[in-house]
């Protein structure tokens, strides 16, 4: 018995559509939680590398600050010393 009658069909061909689809639509979720877990690491990097950034800038202007502060003082001793003179 060889004829197309007795042909065993593939199973391939027999899937039906919504389990194709299935498949697409697990792929497309997984595609967009890989996507979503990128942004959100890559969001919470930035914001470590901002924070660490604006603490060195917040040490640089208390430095300056303090420099601004005692400048009147040192203006002070600066006409004193020239009227000693």
């Amino acid at each position: 018995m060889t004829g197309t009658a007795n042909h065993i069909p593939d199973n391939e061909l027999m899937r039906p559509w919504y389990r194709q689809w299935q498949l697409w639509l697990m792929v497309s979720v997984c595609a967009l939680g890989v996507f979503i877990g990128g942004v959100v690491s890559g969001y919470f990097m930035f914001r470590a590398e901002s924070l660490q950034r604006t603490e060195q800038r917040d040490k640089k202007v208390e430095e300056i600050q303090k420099k601004l502060d005692t400048l009147p003082e040192q203006l002070k001793a600066a006409e004193k010393e020239g009227e000693n003179k």
